[in-house]
């Protein structure tokens, strides 16, 4: 029964991937579209649409990338930079830079509230909250490795 339950996992994980690449593609036919069309604001969306796609692939950088070109095209104080500025906040919480995490997220909530949008400020806090959590966490787990080399070290000084 267990080997199943194994399969059914690695099934949906395998039907995530394909999805997230079919949405990679549908992100470049978009920016495609958008250059055509000559639209600041739709090679935005396109470049915000491939960012959380790498993302969710795991190319971190590539989609940092990403939400660089996005907010080139797109204003300041617009829906699509609010979830960029989410999007960046995500990418810098799995790559553990906390402090980049929270300033964009905090960027993202000015913007909702800017605009007023609820639904946007609804994700940022979300966000934002995780990565308060999980900076204390981190902040907990340093101090505990940090307690334990001193006291491995003083064990040490002191000999057997």
């Amino acid at each position: 029964m267990p080997m199943d339950s194994v399969r059914q996992g690695y099934s949906y994980h395998f039907l995530y991937l394909h999805v997230v690449r079919e949405a990679l593609e549908f992100a470049h036919r978009q920016l495609g579209l958008a250059e055509e069309a000559d639209s600041p604001n739709l090679r935005a969306e396109a470049y915000l649409n491939l960012a959380r796609a790498h993302e969710r692939l795991g190319g971190l950088e590539r989609a940092l990338a990403y939400a660089r070109h996005s907010l080139y095209n797109e204003c300041d104080q617009c829906r699509t930079a609010g979830h960029v500025h989410l999007t960046v906040g995500s990418v810098y919480l799995e790559l553990a830079g906390f402090c980049k995490a929270l300033e964009a997220f905090q960027h993202a909530h000015k913007i909702a509230q800017g605009i007023q949008d609820p639904a946007l400020e609804l994700q940022v806090t979300t966000r934002d909250t995780c990565s308060l959590h999980l900076r204390h966490e981190t902040v907990h787990y340093i101090a505990a490795c940090v307690c334990l080399c001193w006291d491995v070290t003083v064990l040490t000084a002191l000999g057997p």
